[in-house]
């Protein structure tokens, strides 16, 4: 559903924030790429949850932070590399730093969003190895459901 609403109507979204048509061109081009990874959001969340509801908390809570922090070396090469190397190269043909910077941030800035569609993915992928082959059924409430007793109201 979410990714639906940020694919046709993200545009609309963003002008509550912003009336600059060359921002609100980005924001749509961008959020109209990311649309396709929010199911990977969805995959993520349903197997964490169903990991947390079984008592296995640490390692989800682990791949989640994994997930988030594999953003900064992702936006550093995916983004902020090809930016640098676009303004070392326009500063060096003779324009001034201020246009090289402007002209840099509208030809790399989609780097940024394949960083977030990147990362979704690898959290996705990182909580169905734990999901498909960890220890987290022998957690919690399902490991009492394993042994052959069922849990003890105190214990859900």
């Amino acid at each position: 559903v979410v990714a639906v609403i940020l694919y046709f109507f993200g545009i609309y979204i963003m002008r509550a924030f912003t009336s600059n048509e060359a921002v609100l061109a980005m924001g749509e081009r961008g959020l109209k790429f990311l649309a396709f990874f929010y199911v990977f959001i969805g995959i993520n969340n349903c197997m964490g949850g169903a990991c947390r509801g079984a008592g296995a908390t640490v390692v989800p809570a682990a791949l989640s932070m994994v997930g988030t922090f594999v953003r900064i070396p992702l936006a550093y090469f995916l983004a902020v590399q090809p930016l640098n190397s676009f303004i070392e190269a326009a500063v060096a043909a003779g324009q001034t730093l201020e246009a090289a910077t402007t002209a840099g941030v509208a030809e790399s800035y989609m780097g940024l969003f394949y960083t977030q569609g990147l990362s979704m993915v690898i959290g996705a992928a990182l909580m169905f190895i734990y999901y498909k082959w960890g220890n987290w059924h022998t957690k919690g409430v399902t490991a009492r459901m394993n042994a052959g007793r069922a849990p003890k109201a105190s214990e859900e």
